[in-house]
């Protein structure tokens, strides 16, 4: 029989707890070999007061949440990581190894500043993706509230040459981003 996340090693049995799982991530990287284990971590809540145990059970988050998948053999990571990019329930998946820091090659990585503190990471490929095939994106967050601090970066998978055109295209989306912040700003 197969283990499902589900199951306590412990023996403890949580019959509700298949109400909190994500069995979309399951299905998707259990094609690829038997997982040992799913993590969620950084939640956004939309209430930052809100517990992240909470946000997470009450699904009470914005559209960010990063997920560490365990498999239990070494040979399912590389599997995994061809996964890169593809799309799930309309988010773009970035799958890469849990290692302590990575080194990216710095020409094909963009720095993105004075972004608004709201942007998400599908906003950003949604722009970019023009410019080439998107390795990665990051928006760098406060870790204790998860709100952006207005700055992130774009990894392509190539190397790129942005011509002055992109870089013009880059301050009017940044522009366009602070403006839009603003504006839900005033509503609230």
């Amino acid at each position: 029989m197969e283990e499902t996340i589900t199951e306590r090693k412990d023996g403890r049995d949580d019959s509700n707890e298949d109400e909190r799982t994500i069995f979309n991530l399951k299905q998707l990287f259990g094609k690829i070999g038997k997982i040992e284990c799913i993590r969620l971590r950084s939640c956004i809540p939309v209430n930052p007061k809100l517990p992240q145990r909470l946000v997470i059970i009450k699904k009470a988050e914005s559209t960010h949440v990063n997920a560490y998948i365990r498999f239990v053999s070494k040979e399912s990571v590389d599997k995994a990581l061809e996964l890169n990019g593809t799309q799930m329930q309309e988010h773009h998946l970035f799958v890469d190894r849990c290692i302590k820091r990575r080194q990216y090659d710095k020409k094909r990585a963009v720095f993105l500043g004075n972004l608004a503190f709201d942007i998400g990471e599908e906003e950003i490929y949604a722009h970019f993706t023009d410019c080439g095939e998107i390795d990665r994106i990051r928006v760098v967050r406060d870790r204790h509230n998860y709100i952006g601090k207005g700055f992130g970066f774009v990894v392509f998978k190539a190397r790129i040459i942005f011509s002055w055109f992109s870089i013009e295209a880059e301050r009017q989306f940044i522009e366009k981003s602070k403006n839009q912040s603003n504006k839900n700003r005033e509503e609230k």
